[in-house]
C-alpha cells in the first residue's frame, strides 16, 4: 500500500517534456528532422489583370486593390515590377500552373477569338521568384456602318527568366469586318479562337460566299516569332523571341499590345497587355492579331482592292515546358494565371 502510494506521488511530480524539450534532450547522433517552414502560407492563388485593360499592365497597387490574401502585402512574397507580375515560391513542391490568353476585341460584326486555356505542372524551388503576365482583352469596336475590328488579345506568359519559359496561353483574333459601308458580306467575321495544342500562331485563311480565296498578304510566320502585319492594316501579335510586325504591333520585350494611333479612336483599336497587335478600322482595314509563343498574324487583307472589308486577326501560339500538360480549350475575357499547391 505504501508502495503504491509513493510511485503515484512520483509520477505526478514528473512532467511530460514538451517537443522541444525532447528534442533539447535527444542524446547526441541521434538524428532528429524537422518539417522545412514556407515563407508564408500558400495553397492557391488566381492571378489576374488587376482591373486593368487594352494595352497597358497593372502596377502593385492595381493588384494589392484587386487580391485579398495576407500574403500579397509583402514585397518579398509578391510585387509588380514593369507591369509584370513577380511571385516568390513559398516551398519546395510540385506546384500546377493554369494558364488562359486574353480574348480579342469584338465589334457588331462578330466576337473576338477566344484565349487558349491549359495547365502543366512544375517542380518549383522554395525562393524562386516566378514572372507572371496575365493577357488582356483586346479592344471592341461598334458601329453602324459595318467598318469597325478588333485589338488582338493578348497571350498570358509564365516564365523564370527570359531563357526559361514555363508556359505561355496566346490569345484570341480581334473580330473583322465581314460588311463594310459598300454592303459587301464576303467572309467571317468572328476572330480566331487560340488552340492551346498550337504553338504556331494562326492567320485568316478564309474564302468569299462565291467560294474564291481571298488575297492574304501575312500568309505565316515561323515558331516562337511575331506575327506579320502591314503598316496599312492591322499589327501582328508579339510572340516569345521577337515582337510583332505591321500597324501597332504587340511588342515582346514589354509585353505591350499595340497601342494604336492616336488621331482618332475610330481608326485604331487598341490590343491586350500580353503582345497582342492593333486593329485599324478604315478603308485599308485589318483586325489585330493575338499575342503568344508564336504571334498572331493580322488580318491582312484590306485594301484598295477590297474597300470596306477587313479579315479577322489571328490567335496567339500557346507551349507548355511543364509535365502532364492539359490541353483545356479557351474561353472569353481577360487571361488568368492560377497556381496551386499540390505537393
Amino acid at each position: 500500500m505504501k508502495h503504491s502510494i509513493l510511485v503515484g506521488a512520483l509520477c505526478a511530480a514528473i512532467s511530460m517534456p514538451t517537443l522541444a524539450e525532447f528534442v533539447y534532450r535527444t542524446p547526441a547522433g541521434m538524428h532528429v528532422t524537422t518539417a522545412p517552414k514556407a515563407l508564408f502560407d500558400f495553397t492557391s492563388h488566381t492571378f489576374t489583370n488587376c482591373g486593368m485593360d487594352r494595352y497597358w499592365g497593372p502596377n502593385i497597387y492595381n493588384c494589392l486593390a484587386h487580391y485579398t490574401a495576407d500574403w500579397v502585402t509583402d514585397t518579398n512574397n509578391f510585387n509588380v515590377l514593369s507591369e509584370i507580375q513577380k511571385w516568390t515560391v513559398p516551398i519546395d513542391g510540385r506546384y500546377l500552373i493554369e494558364v488562359k490568353g486574353g480574348q480579342g476585341g469584338s465589334n457588331e460584326n462578330g466576337d473576338g477569338g477566344h484565349g487558349a486555356k491549359l495547365s502543366a505542372e512544375f517542380d518549383l524551388v522554395k525562393g524562386e521568384v516566378v514572372s507572371l503576365v496575365v493577357g488582356h482583352a483586346g479592344q471592341s469596336q461598334y458601329t453602324t456602318n459595318g467598318i469597325s475590328v478588333g485589338g488582338g488579345g493578348g497571350g498570358s506568359f509564365v516564365f523564370m527568366d527570359r531563357s526559361t519559359p514555363l508556359i505561355i496561353a496566346g490569345g484570341g483574333g480581334g473580330a473583322g469586318a465581314g460588311g463594310g459601308s459598300y454592303g459587301y458580306n464576303d467572309f467571317r467575321s468572328k476572330g480566331l479562337d487560340a488552340d492551346p495544342t498550337n504553338e504556331l500562331g494562326t492567320y485568316f485563311g478564309g474564302v468569299f460566299n462565291s467560294g474564291q480565296p481571298y488575297p492574304n498578304y501575312c500568309d505565316g510566320t515561323s515558331l516562337g516569332q511575331g506575327g506579320e502585319g502591314t503598316t496599312s492594316t492591322g499589327g501582328g501579335g508579339a510572340g516569345w523571341l521577337s515582337n510583332g510586325q505591321g500597324f501597332y504591333p504587340g511588342l515582346s520585350s514589354s509585353f505591350r499590345g499595340g497601342r494604336g494611333a492616336s488621331v482618332s479612336s475610330y481608326y485604331s483599336l487598341e490590343a491586350g497587355f500580353g503582345g497582342g497587335g492593333a486593329g485599324r478600322a478604315d478603308d485599308n482595314a485589318g483586325a489585330g492579331g493575338g499575342g503568344g509563343y508564336t504571334g498572331g498574324n493580322a488580318g491582312c487583307v484590306g485594301d484598295a482592292y477590297l474597300p470596306g472589308r477587313a479579315a479577322p486577326g489571328g490567335a496567339g501560339g500557346s507551349k507548355s515546358w511543364g509535365e502532364n500538360t492539359q490541353f483545356l480549350g479557351n474561353g472569353a475575357g481577360h487571361g488568368y494565371i492560377k497556381i496551386t499547391k499540390m505537393s
